[in-house]
């Protein structure tokens, strides 16, 4: 089994694999032949991340060892996060829940898929998740996001302050889960510039009722006091450990 850092030819390998992805859409949608409810995009989440799973365990169980776990944690992810971001944004194939879907989807089959690798030994992988810690802080900034994605439907916000709602909660998800890396924990300041837009967005947009106002308010003030602390590393760099901020 290949050790140390990832080679080019593991990335190569593990981009191939996601040739998986369109032919487990296929399937899919030969079974649900439609998005509509909460029901038809989880199967069709899970039977995609099933067969997404398999073929990444097929490719890559030579240099990664990985389990049916990896199978199953794939499925579970790309079926949850698909059902999740579809009752958030619809099915709608414009731009901005497109976004949303994107950016939910992704983040949960990323958070379950990483669960289906701490189930076995992953080789030269276990560098690149183990250098990942979770703050409490990072996670509710996450949770921040989601609420300002689906803060539109809920204060009948519409327009380019709806807009400013979807596009800056999709990025302070992004900002979040990136600066869950211990190396890069000082992402977690894009979110204080984050904020400020939350914050401005609606009092300079149409579209926000005095409520949503205020919503955006709170989020951007609480999302720059989670961005604050840096939370606990706790693995070593070198000597780089002074300069993680």
């Amino acid at each position: 089994m290949t050790t140390g850092t990832p080679t080019l030819g593991l990335w190569l390998k593990w981009m191939v694999t996601f040739l998986g992805f369109p032919i487990g859409g296929g399937v899919a949608y030969l079974l649900v032949r439609s998005m509509e409810g909460i029901a038809k995009p989880t199967i069709g989440g899970l039977v995609t991340g099933l067969v997404l799973g398999v073929a990444q365990w097929i490719v890559l169980r030579q240099v990664m060892a990985l389990s049916g776990w990896w199978i199953v944690a794939t499925g579970i992810g790309l079926a949850a996060g698909l059902a999740l971001s579809v009752a958030l944004s619809g099915t709608s194939i414009e731009l901005r829940p497109l976004i949303v879907r994107a950016v939910l989807t992704g983040c949960l089959l990323g958070i379950v898929a990483d669960i289906g690798l701490s189930r076995g030994e992953v080789g030269p992988w276990t560098g690149m998740f183990g250098g990942a810690t979770f703050p409490w802080t990072l996670g509710v900034s996450a949770l921040l996001g989601v609420w300002l994605m689906a803060s539109p439907d809920i204060f009948k916000s519409v327009g380019g302050a709806a807009d400013s709602d979807h596009l800056l909660g999709a990025l302070v998800v992004v900002v979040a889960i990136t600066a869950m890396a211990e190396v890069g924990r000082a992402f977690r300041f894009f979110n204080i510039l984050l904020a400020v837009a939350i914050v401005v967005a609606p009092w300079v947009l149409s579209g926000a009722p005095f409520v949503a106002r205020l919503n955006d308010l709170a989020a951007g003030v609480l999302l720059i006091a989670l961005s604050l602390p840096r939370g606990k590393i706790q693995n070593r760099y070198g000597g780089c450990n002074p300069f993680i901020l």
